[in-house]
């Protein structure tokens, strides 16, 4: 998890914004490492909390990343059957591709088509959840298209979906600028 939200920066800079919480400010190691402390005491609180739980539910150790095997338990749990993602054509996906911009982050996004899929972030393909939004398997945002009144995608916005990534509730916006 640590090197897919950006490694050791991401663990630093994870402690800076929290270090004044209680939890780091009571403990005896003051540095980015007791992030990972207060992961692991947090996994232990949620899997004693399930040991009690009387509702229906499973635990499911993500560590591993084994995203198909988490998935097809789920759906196996549940009695639920899969649904495929819907198929976007390739055309629509063109729409998108081109590089954008957020600047209060300082960061530049290439979106590309490739193999009938869109990626980002270097080499990330995202999967489509609908024809303008589409989501990442091993990170928890999701990614909308902005189509203006003409059909033109001008911009789109990363809406983070976890409590601990999540920077804004409204969602990074970046710009087309190429």
């Amino acid at each position: 998890m640590m090197n897919a939200r950006g490694g050791k920066e991401w663990l630093t800079s994870t402690f800076e914004k929290y270090k004044h919480e209680p939890y780091y400010a009571n403990r005896s190691r003051k540095n980015p490492e007791s992030h990972l402390d207060f992961l692991h005491e947090y996994a232990e609180v949620a899997r004693s909390a399930f040991v009690r739980c009387d509702l229906r539910s499973l635990a499911i150790d993500n560590t591993a990343w084994d995203w198909t095997s988490y998935h097809t338990k789920l759906l196996e749990y549940f009695g639920w059957s899969y649904v495929p993602d819907p198929i976007v054509p390739e055309a629509e996906l063109a729409k998108y591709a081109g590089i954008y911009h957020n600047e209060e982050l300082r960061i530049t996004v290439h979106v590309q088509v490739r193999g009938g899929q869109i990626t980002v972030f270097g080499d990330q393909r995202v999967r489509v959840k609908v024809t303008h939004a589409f989501y990442m398997d091993n990170v928890s945002i999701l990614i909308r298209f902005i189509i203006d009144p003409s059909g033109e995608c001008n911009q789109f916005v990363v809406e983070e979906m976890d409590l601990i990534g999540n920077q804004k509730d409204e969602g990074t916006r970046f710009r087309r600028i190429s």
